[in-house]
């Protein structure tokens, strides 16, 4: 059974093969306007006002988007086949006040425009202007893509509620037996195991919340919501600072080590996905250095690139291995990241909001000389927001 993972990336294909179309038809669509004034052939015979180009009209009459052309007076003189079955979907556009405007630049000026789906208006528009004071607008109906990521995001909140509801009641009750349990006894130690696996299960949830939400929005193109630009620098040190407790518990020691580059550290994207991410990396190491080994947290800036990188003296990871790990549910040790209350899609999580914001996660090892994940996304050129 496909996850949600290959649902994206079969979004993503599909967006991408809709976007290509889209722009082909486009391209010649401006072929025909630079043709039919001259510059690349001379002027063909003149036809009546409402009559398409055979050239033109046959191209429209290809393609599977719905295709509507104005002419005069943005009065509806042609529509394409597909147009027959979105006839709802046209007219409720053309009630848009955006729509209006772009059908008054493309006639006035001539300037082509589009606008991307939304939530608010799910579809793509693409507005320009044809020879003989035409216009033609291609509409792409995204509404069932916007109404299953909808149900999607409602079916893991309360996916959510569900499973951590029953988790928290679980593991007060544990707790409630370890307190009146005998020491040493059977009972105090199946407790102790119950509130472990009641407090994984929370986590593993969390991650699950997490890793959907990243890869929902990596294949979704309304995204505006929640980017920013942000100081990278600042907030890996903020969550560095974040972790000294945890590995003060387990007894490794982390060094931060301030940026010597004295470039721009600024980066454009969600924040608390890219602190998370790096909050994943950093537990990565905690849970398997050594006891009393160091593990060192830096941030440089190169090639238009902001780079994390976080180093420790663990096992190492074989080179044969180090795609998989980041991998959903992959461990290298399963035993010990149980142990440890590892979820196995804290990698997952890093590599995908990497790529989200157009960079990318790896890691450097050989095994038993530890492991240096670095985590690189593009630097901003916008100020701080």
């Amino acid at each position: 059974m496909r996850g949600p993972y290959y649902g994206g990336m079969q979004s993503q294909s599909m967006a991408m093969l809709i976007a290509l179309g889209v722009g082909l038809v486009l391209a010649c669509l401006v072929l025909l306007v630079l043709v039919s004034r001259g510059r690349f052939a001379s002027r063909p015979a003149a036809r009546p006002v409402d009559e398409l180009d055979p050239t033109t009209e046959a191209l429209l009459e290809s393609i599977p988007m719905p295709a509507v052309v104005f002419g005069e007076y943005l009065r509806q003189t042609y529509v394409n086949p597909a147009f027959v079955s979105s006839e709802d979907l046209v007219r409720r556009v053309r009630r848009q006040e955006w729509f209006q405007r772009a059908l008054m630049t493309a006639l006035l000026s001539g300037e082509a425009t589009s606008r991307p789906a939304s939530a608010e208006y799910p579809e793509d528009i693409y507005v320009m202007a044809l020879p003989g004071k035409k216009i033609v607008a291609i509409v792409i109906d995204q509404t069932e893509r916007y109404r299953t990521a909808a149900m999607r995001e409602d079916f893991i909140a309360n996916a959510s509620h569900e499973l951590n509801t029953p988790a928290a009641a679980i593991s007060l009750l544990a707790e409630a037996i370890v307190k009146t349990a005998k020491k040493g006894s059977t009972t105090e130690v199946f407790s102790k195991s119950l509130v472990e696996e009641a407090d994984r299960l929370t986590s593993l949830t969390r991650d699950i919340v997490r890793l959907s939400e990243v890869q929902e929005v990596s294949s979704s193109t309304d995204d505006d919501r929640h980017l920013q630009v942000f100081d990278a620098a600042q907030s890996v040190e903020d969550v560095v600072a974040s972790h000294l407790s945890l590995a003060d518990q387990v007894g490794v020691q982390i060094e931060y080590l301030q940026p010597i580059s004295s470039g721009s550290f600024l980066v454009q994207g969600n924040r608390q996905w890219f602190e998370v991410a790096v909050g994943n990396l950093v537990e990565n190491a905690i849970q398997y250095s050594p006891t009393g080994a160091p593990i060192s947290v830096s941030v440089d800036v190169a090639d238009d690139l902001v780079s994390v990188h976080v180093a420790d003296q663990g096992p190492g990871v074989a080179r044969e291995l180090q795609e998989q790990i980041f991998q959903r549910f992959y461990r290298l040790d399963s035993a010990r990241t149980r142990k440890a209350g590892g979820t196995g899609l804290g990698l997952s999580i890093v590599r995908n909001t990497a790529r989200h914001m157009g960079g990318d996660a790896t890691v450097v090892s050989q095994p038993g000389e530890g492991a240096t994940f670095t985590l690189s996304v593009p630097a901003s050129a916008e100020p701080l927001t």
